[in-house]
Parts: structure tokens; sequence; C-alpha cells
């Protein structure tokens, strides 16, 4: 009887180990087999997408790139149209204002006779002149120039209506009504540019922060 009971116990016991841990052992090594399945298609989906170029995240940054750079096309523009104006602008002054020097009386007989020392007035505006178109010129100094000179400009305009009340020859010519006309037309238009040139107007938002 002893024996027939210890046979039993044994057999109970190969039988219970199969039937109890066998299926948590499944369980376990499927999951476990999962889980490194999922591991290894994640990691040939990263080096895939390295392959092919940017991920999700650096798409984004490719598109944040390619947009910063369109909005920086028009500013370049600008930044080109305001250097080439400016220098081509720069030059007529230049040689006006030497012409200041060279041949002072044609600017001497324009001088209104109330302001008085037209010698004085013609060598400083000559100076100014080609200081301020010098300063056109030059990207870093052109925005101050151009407002100064704007000023200059409006100033100068007295002398230029005092020519066209007075009818005073310029150089030994005397200008019609209608030349007179064209002449300020084409002032405002330079002094329109000047304002553009010294960044007045358009307005930006950096320049008026920066005001």
């Amino acid at each position: 009887m002893a024996e027939k009971s210890t046979s039993s116990q044994h057999r109970d016991r190969r039988q219970s180990v199969p039937v109890v841990h066998a299926p948590h052992v499944g369980v376990h090594t499927r999951k476990s087999g999962a889980s490194d399945i999922i591991g290894i298609r994640d990691r040939l989906q990263i080096r895939i997408s390295t392959k092919d170029g940017c991920s999700q995240h650096a798409d984004r940054s490719c598109l944040r790139t390619y947009s910063q750079a369109a909005n920086d096309c028009p500013k370049n523009m600008h930044q080109l149209s305001r250097n080439t104006i400016g220098f081509i602008l720069g030059l007529p002054f230049v040689w006006i204002g030497i012409q200041h020097f060279e041949n002072p009386d044609p600017f001497n007989a324009i001088v209104p006779g109330y302001l008085g020392w037209p010698l004085f007035w013609t060598y400083a505006s000559g100076v100014l002149e080609v200081l301020l178109g010098l300063g056109i010129m030059l990207p870093p100094t052109r925005r101050m120039a151009a407002r100064i000179l704007f000023t200059l400009v409006i100033l100068m305009s007295l002398a230029n209506l005092n020519m066209w009340i007075n009818d005073i020859p310029y150089n030994g010519t005397r200008l019609t009504t209608t030349g007179h006309i064209i002449r300020w037309t084409i002032q405002v238009i330079l002094l329109l540019v000047l304002l553009w040139l010294g960044e007045v107007i358009p307005r930006s938002r950096k320049t008026a922060e920066t005001a």
C-alpha cells in the first residue's frame, strides 16, 4: 500500500507540473517574443527613416527653414533695392556738392537775401551734400544720412523758391513756370525716395521697434 501510494504521488506530481506551470511559461514566452518583435520593428523603422531622409520632426524643421527663407527673400530684395538706389542717388549729390566749390557763383545767386553770406551757405551746403551723398551710398550709414539729407533738401528748397519767385537765372538760364513745376515735382519725388532710403516709409515693425 505504501508503494502504491508513493507511486501515485509521483505520478500526480509529474502530471501537476505541466498542467500548472506550462500555460504560464507559454504566455510569458509569447509576450516576450512579441516585445522583441516590436522592438526589432521599431529599430528597423528608425533605420529606414534615417536612410530615407527626415523623420517627422526633421520634416517640420525643414518646413520651418523653407518658410523662414521665403520670408527673408522679400527683405533681402528690399535691402538690395535700397543699396542700389542709394548708390545711384548718392553720385549726383556728391557731384553737385563738388560744384559748390568749383563754380559757386550760380549757387550764390539763388541764396535768399535775408540769409546773408551767400558764399558761406554755398560752401556749407556743398560740404553736406558731399558727405551725405557718400552716406546714402554706404549701407551702414544710409538710413541716418538719408534722413539728414531729407532735411537738407527741404532747407535748400528756400533757394529754389527764391529763384522761382524772383525769376533768378541759374547758370545763365531762366526757367519757365512749367520748368519750375517740373523741378518741384522732381524734388517731391526725391524727398519721398529719401524717406524710403531712411526707412521712414514704409515703416516696418523692426524700424518701429528700433526708432
